[in-house]
């Protein structure tokens, strides 16, 4: 789905990309970040690109900006 639009589900944004997005930060220190394939970053950019998203990580002192760990 996402090769067909710009979230997980399509058109859409949903919970969906929100999990998706929770599941790539856990990921990121791993041998293979999933933010190193291209269509699920460019999910992954439009969640966390959404005002409430930046208040909730704010609000929950985290801090990523969707990179792999360095």
């Amino acid at each position: 789905a996402l090769a067909r639009g710009p979230h997980l589900l399509g058109d859409q944004f949903s919970a969906a990309d929100l999990y998706l997005t929770m599941i790539c930060r856990w990921t990121r220190n791993t041998p293979k970040p999933a933010m190193t394939y291209p269509n699920i970053k460019r999910c992954v950019d439009l969640v966390i690109a959404r005002p409430a998203w930046q208040r909730m990580m704010k609000t929950q002192g985290i801090t990523w900006s969707g990179e792999a760990a360095s």
